[in-house]
């Protein structure tokens, strides 16, 4: 026992994650360069330069370690702009070479991180016009207000100046007039302004409210005294002589939903708009008219216009940049990021998947979209509209539900997508809708095959297509909570216009009238793995045969997921619920082993025998079905939950490879909708002074029925021999599992079929012999564990066996008998069993 104690121990494998998304692009306003051809966008800790032009990438300047916050332009000088980060680093960047080459000054060094305000991050950054001052505004975490500072030249000794406290906190809640005499921000229900110089021998200080409607954002005219503020109810108010006590008024109204931001043209002649209708609204501000640009994309979140009236910027929910001609007010480009949805409730409801074909991942993007991302290239390469249908944006008072995409499987060719899309408001009638989309190698293009309306009663569970080679058609199965799975295969739907195949419902199965909660095809593609609530399935695709089925009395959760081992692995299925991770022998009809973890998703590599698990607490598994040892793992791997996770083949070798990682690595998306690499820790990041046993021993697990699973039991050590197998439905919990068979074999509705599993009735019978004559030993109160009982390993016809078991065991007793020897505690015995 004490090798396996430390078989964790051994293994000194560190693991860490990598993000490979961008991050978010639309958390800050963009900053334009002086001849608009490129834009500087704060990205987590860097900056990314784009072309204008074309949407490239072209630079990412690094030197920030904390989220930088904002990046604008310095008032005197041509292409030199100031960033700020959450701690208050502001970093003056002077390229020497065009935006090509970077360099930079730190002007200032953790201006908000000290004793004093150890819980206030900087949110917003803003430089005064032709001035050398800045404006910060710091978040106080505890209290959720904010408060402004000035700080003047020299950076490094001055302590900034507070100008105005308990202010709301956002990017396009501050603002500064345009001769810098001024500062706005927004405050509770109202807006307050003050002159940061005296006037007429004092400073002023003005707020103003505006009943029960909140403003949402503010923004300052370029050239003139004047105010624009958003609020809640979709109305724009233009403010004249602010600084009077009751300033004149000028009321815009178009939009329903609340303002997401304002932004002036350079002249100041139009004034720009957008909200959750995903339209910008351009108001003429001289001729009193204005013009709509719609259809968007997603609702609004930020909007920025450049010094030469050229483009405008539109920032959406979605992380994506739009790249607008102001003469023209069209879209002429788009900048997108990793594809994400505040509008869901369950982000990334469909998982994500592997592409062959583009070595890419597919998973959700915006509302009713697949988006294809390249994880090598850090990149979108595009996205496929699936619902095919506008977005509806919400109204003012209701909440409107979108049609979205659930379910995703692709052919191992990557020739046919299929699809899953719902909709249910729990008003009116519910959508569900299946479509299988065929990739058109002419056109390279995705074109719409066949969909089907209503393919199951209720909403879609599970979704799977059966390997196939390459040229081949494969199958489809899905499964519902209608208590049924469909099979789906292609059939010739030529006519003398065209040669063409469809979709067609091939086979329906049903068990018990259990959900069908999950389902998958062996590696090879000539059987299917059903979980019909707690029982485990398993059928012919071809005929839609049962042909048996597996299930464990201590095992009442629905099955979630199911997973075939590859390789090496082929004789064992795992199958995930909510609490408990099980792996099922495919030979010998038993569980081999299982372990109580809270687990959000397993991954499998098709090209080696490894898996990973996710549990809730963030932790990540690496190990082999049939292997004796865990062969790596971490703890807290990532500090949100673990959505979906899938392994990439590798195009290049890994820089540290510890064989799990050699084909392939390990990919995930979390909660906050953000994509990211496990890796191996490289030796010189390793803190040698971490306690390894802490680092790799993860904590022992407890079954429900006392019987105690240490990480071991979950890839316990294998038995090769007949004996051995015997020894553990003795000593183990199989124990459990064998009169379990019994029972249910004489159960009217028989959980095991003996004519498609004929080896079972040796098995189960080998096992009742020494079984029954251990039981006389447990009648005491304690267990004799001086020494062990061998095996004895019975060998009877078939279809005496059936008569045996028949005639001498009736239900009743073998239900009492497996009421008793649960209740008893083994934990003496299987520690005796391992001295």
């Amino acid at each position: 026992m004490a090798e396996e104690e430390h078989v964790f121990v051994e293994q000194k494998t560190y693991l860490e994650t990598s993000r490979k998304d961008w991050g978010s692009i639309v958390n800050a306003k963009p900053c334009f360069t002086s001849d608009s051809k490129y834009i500087l966008v704060p990205s987590g800790c860097k900056i990314k330069v784009f072309s204008l032009a074309s949407g490239e990438l072209l630079q990412e300047l690094s030197g920030h370690t904390e989220e930088v916050v904002s990046v604008m332009p310095h008032m005197k000088k041509d292409d030199e702009f100031y960033s700020c980060d959450v701690d208050g680093n502001v970093f003056l960047w002077n390229p020497a070479q065009g935006l090509r080459k970077e360099s930079y000054k730190i002007l200032i060094q953790k201006r908000v991180q000290n004793q004093d305000t150890p819980s206030k991050k900087v949110t917003s950054f803003l430089v005064i016009p032709k001035q050398p001052s800045f404006f910060m505004v710091l978040k106080d975490c505890t209290l959720g207000c904010g408060e402004i500072i000035k700080v003047n030249p020299p950076y490094h000794n001055m302590v900034g100046k507070t100008i105005l406290n308990d202010i709301a906190v956002g990017v396009n809640k501050i603002a500064i007039s345009f001769d810098g005499l001024y500062v706005f921000a927004l405050q509770g229900e109202g807006v307050v302004l003050k002159s940061l110089e005296p006037v007429n021998g004092k400073i002023q200080l003005r707020k103003h409210l505006r009943g029960t409607r909140i403003f949402t954002c503010i923004a300052s005219h370029p050239t003139k005294h004047i105010l624009a503020t958003g609020d809640n109810t979709g109305r724009i108010l233009l403010w004249y002589n602010f600084i009077d006590k009751n300033p004149t008024k000028e009321t815009l109204h178009w939009h329903t939903l609340p303002i997401a931001d304002l932004a002036f043209s350079a002249t100041g002649n139009e004034l720009f708009s957008g909200a959750g209708e995903c339209t910008l609204v351009k108001w003429q501000l001289t001729e009193e008219r204005r013009s709509y640009l719609p259809r968007l994309g997603m609702p609004f979140i930020l909007i920025s216009t450049d010094r030469n009236n050229d483009y405008i910027i539109t920032s959406h929910c979605d992380n994506a940049l739009n790249i607008i001609s102001a003469k023209e007010f069209k879209v002429i480009g788009v900048i997108q990021g990793f594809a994400r949805n505040v509008d869901r409730a369950a982000p990334y409801a469909a998982g994500i998947l592997y592409d062959p074909r583009t070595q890419a991942l597919i998973m959700n993007g915006r509302v009713g979209h697949l988006q294809f991302y390249d994880v090598h290239n850090e990149k979108q390469i595009y996205h496929l509209d699936i619902t095919l249908s506008n977005y509806i944006t919400q109204e003012r008072n209701q909440e409107l539900c979108n049609t979205d995409v659930v379910k995703i499987a692709i052919s191992s060719d990557g020739l046919w997508l299929v699809t899953v899309e719902y909709r249910n408001d729990f008003t009116s009638s519910f959508e569900l809708r299946l479509k299988f989309w065929q990739f058109i190698e002419k056109d390279q293009s995705w074109r719409l095959n066949t969909s089907i309306e209503m393919p199951h009663c209720k909403s879609i569970n599970t979704l799977a297509l059966q390997p196939i080679d390459k040229g081949e058609y494969p199958m489809c199965i899905t499964g519902s909570d209608d208590n049924k799975f469909k099979l789906w295969g292609v059939v010739d739907d030529s006519d003398i216009h065209r040669q063409n195949v469809c979709w067609n419902c091939e086979g329906v199965g049903f068990y018990r009238h259990l959900p069908c909660t999950a389902a998958n095809f062996s590696p090879d593609g000539s059987l299917v793995a059903a979980g019909f609530g707690s029982v485990l399935t398993f059928w012919v695709p071809e005929t839609c045969q049962l042909k048996g089925t597996l299930s464990q009395p201590f095992l009442k959760e629905n099955i979630l997921q199911v997973e075939y081992g590859q390789k090496d692995c082929s004789r064992l299925i795992l199958t995930r619920t909510d609490n408990w991770i099980c792996a099922w022998d495919l030979f010998s009809l038993s569980l081999k082993w299982r372990v109580n973890m809270p687990s959000t998703c397993i991954a499998m590599d098709s090209l080696s025998s490894y898996m990973a698990v996710f549990s809730k607490s963030q932790d990540v598994l690496v190990f082999k079905p049939s292997s004796p040892k865990l062969y790596c793992g971490q703890q807290k791997i990532n500090k949100n939950e673990i959505i979906s996770a899938a392994f990439v083949p590798n195009q290049t070798k890994p820089e540290k490879s510890e064989g799990w990682n050699t084909h392939s690595s390990l990919y995930f998306i979390d909660s906050e909708q953000s994509l990211h690499t496990v890796n191996v820790k490289d030796d010189d990041k390793v803190n040698k002074t971490d306690d390894i046993e802490a680092c790799m021993t993860f904590p022992k697990l407890e079954s429900s029925d006392g019987v105690p699973t240490p990480f071991k039991t979950l890839i316990a050590q294998s038995r090769v021999s007949e004996v051995e197998q015997v020894e553990a439905q003795i000593h183990s919990v199989d124990a459990e599992a064998a009169l379990a068979k019994i029972t249910k074999i004489l159960d009217e509705t028989q959980v095991f079929h003996i004519e498609a599993f004929p080896s079972l009735v040796s098995e189960v019978c080998s096992t009742l012999i020494p079984l029954k004559s251990r039981n006389d030993t447990l009648e005491g109160s304690s267990v004799e564990k001086t020494q062990r009982t061998t095996p004895v390993v019975v060998t009877i016809d078939e279809e005496e066996a059936k008569e045996e078991v028949a005639r001498k065991l009736m239900k009743k007793e073998i239900k009492k008998e497996l009421a008793r020897i649960k209740g008893n505690n083994f934990n003496e015995m299987i520690e005796n069993l391992y001295l």
